[in-house]
């Protein structure tokens, strides 16, 4: 099977024979198919009509069928402390989970805490930051470019937000995600920590 999944537009060969564009029955599960992907097709008349992946249960192929769209959250409640000015884990890691990303390679990442202030270390202010990591067939660190972070002071010493990620063009496989968090000067503490990965 040719597929190309922006447009749908497809080929699928049947018996040495070629269609091309066949309609799909069931476009919710359109985002899983791939190229060279096996699907069966209903037969209506002189019309075809591609029904769905084929997937025998128990192989790699049926796990990442299941694991489409399964959203993962996790939800670590201990308020704890950084004076770290790189990311870094608190004294209870995370949150963090192994999620299973499919044959799109694309994942929603939502991060999320409550701030409370800490100690300026002699400013007035500081900005705290909540960002996350993931390992496996590829890998990529925390960053600011991926974070939640407020500015807290002795005055609004508490903030609570989220932050919410697209990534995309990872190849299929398992992957761990982590919490990270760090500070510009100074420590801050942070509870009610979120980590959400929703494949798609």
């Amino acid at each position: 099977m040719e597929w190309d999944p922006l447009t749908a537009r497809n080929m699928i060969m049947v018996r040495g024979a070629t269609l091309t564009d066949v309609p799909i029955l069931n476009t919710n599960e359109a985002v899983s198919l791939t190229p060279g992907a096996v699907v069966g097709l209903l037969a209506s008349g002189r019309n075809w009509f591609i029904l769905g992946r084929v997937t025998v249960p128990g192989t790699p192929a049926a796990a990442s069928a299941l694991a489409l769209g399964r959203t993962e959250g996790r939800v670590v409640h201990n308020s704890e402390s950084t004076n770290s000015t790189a990311y870094a884990d608190l004294a209870t890691v995370g949150p963090t989970m192994t999620v299973q990303i499919g044959p799109s390679g694309r994942a929603l990442v939502m991060i999320g805490a409550m701030v409370m202030w800490g100690d300026g270390g002699g400013f007035t202010e500081l900005e705290a930051y909540v960002s996350y990591a993931y390992s496996g067939a590829s890998a990529r660190g925390a960053g600011d470019g991926a974070s939640f972070s407020p500015t807290v002071s002795a005055s609004i010493n508490v903030q609570q937000g989220s932050f919410v990620d697209f990534i995309g063009g990872l190849p299929a496989g398992d992957y761990t995600f982590t919490a990270k968090y760090r500070v510009s000067n100074g420590s801050a503490f942070f509870n009610h920590r979120v980590l959400v990965v929703l494949p798609f």
